[in-house]
């Protein structure tokens, strides 16, 4: 949930996933869109194993529409989240969109993501292809590239660290094409509570300017509907892992200067104790537009 989670955007937009492994050949490719429908209809049902749709609505507004779609073992096969951030004096559109190819034991072996907005023309697409050691279900490194035309392609890494099967954290690394080597930009670390949630992350990036970034989360006791486990991280969804509903949370972003953000997350549950509507409301020093919004889930 895009919308939801926009803090944690102005650290995780930065960063583009792959791996430090400079001989790694990745595949050419055609980027091709999710069929999931966009729009702001209710399609779906108030219960179900899966989620489908999720609509978010601040005021009269449609201001976020989530989809997503299964393979037939019921895996995440494609998500698209169309956003739109409301400010005094414009409206920002983003639609983002990610399609999954997995391999035969049914892990990500690669996605695209592709962002497009109402003020630049849609990108060609980033390509991400996912390692797994022999014999594990646990990537161990991902490698990304994007072409942006005129030559130039962009290559980045991310390189995973495990206790067990639990993701503690992954260094992030960085290269333009024949122009430069790979230079590490960002480590991120998690925190997990005793139910298996991201509790806390710590982001620390390096470059011309040193930023550091810090996130805690609270989560009632209900499952949420997607918890896809460590896929979240891989695919690059900004919370983590959340076997539960984030129902709080807190950030200090420190730069040049230090900006806060805080939310709240009010839930009614359906028949099956899933999300059924949540009512958002978000305060702090770095704004999150639109401040509140309720989001209805449907279910397939």
């Amino acid at each position: 949930m895009k919308q939801l989670y926009a803090f944690l955007l102005i650290i995780f937009s930065t960063l583009i996933f792959t791996s430090c492994q400079k001989s790694y050949t990745i595949p050419g490719y055609t980027y091709t869109p999710p069929t999931t429908g966009g729009g702001g209809s209710n399609s779906g049902n108030a219960t179900g194993a899966l989620v489908v749709k999720i609509v978010g609505v601040s005021g009269t507004d449609t201001v976020e529409v989530d989809n997503y779609s299964y393979d037939s073992n019921n895996k995440l096969s494609a998500m698209s989240f169309n956003s739109k951030t409301i400010r005094p004096t414009y409206t920002n559109t983003k639609t983002i969109n990610y399609v999954i190819t997995r391999n035969s034991n049914g892990n990500i072996a690669q996605f695209t993501q592709q962002t497009i907005t109402n003020s630049t023309p849609a990108s060609s697409g980033v390509l991400h292809v996912l390692h797994y050691p022999t014999g594990s279900n646990n990537c161990d490194y991902e490698v990304a590239k994007q072409d942006v035309g005129g030559g130039v392609i962009y290559r980045d890494s991310i390189v995973f660290a495990y206790n067990g099967n639990t993701i503690t954290g992954y260094k992030s690394y960085s290269q333009i094409d024949g122009l430069s080597p790979y230079s590490q930009y960002s480590t991120i670390t998690y925190t997990y509570d005793s139910n298996g949630n991201t509790s806390a992350i710590h982001v620390v990036i390096t470059g011309t300017t040193s930023v550091t970034g810090d996130f805690t989360f609270n989560y009632d006791t209900k499952s949420n509907p997607l918890d896809f486990g460590n896929e979240m991280i891989y695919l690059g969804q900004e919370t983590g892992v959340t076997k539960n509903n984030i129902t709080s949370f807190n950030s200090v972003f420190v730069s040049s200067s230090t900006t806060t953000s805080s939310a709240t997350y009010s839930y009614t549950y359906n028949a099956a104790n899933y999300p059924a509507t949540i009512a958002f409301s978000a305060t702090g020093s770095t704004p999150v537009y639109p401040s509140t919004a309720t989001y209805t889930y449907f279910y397939k």
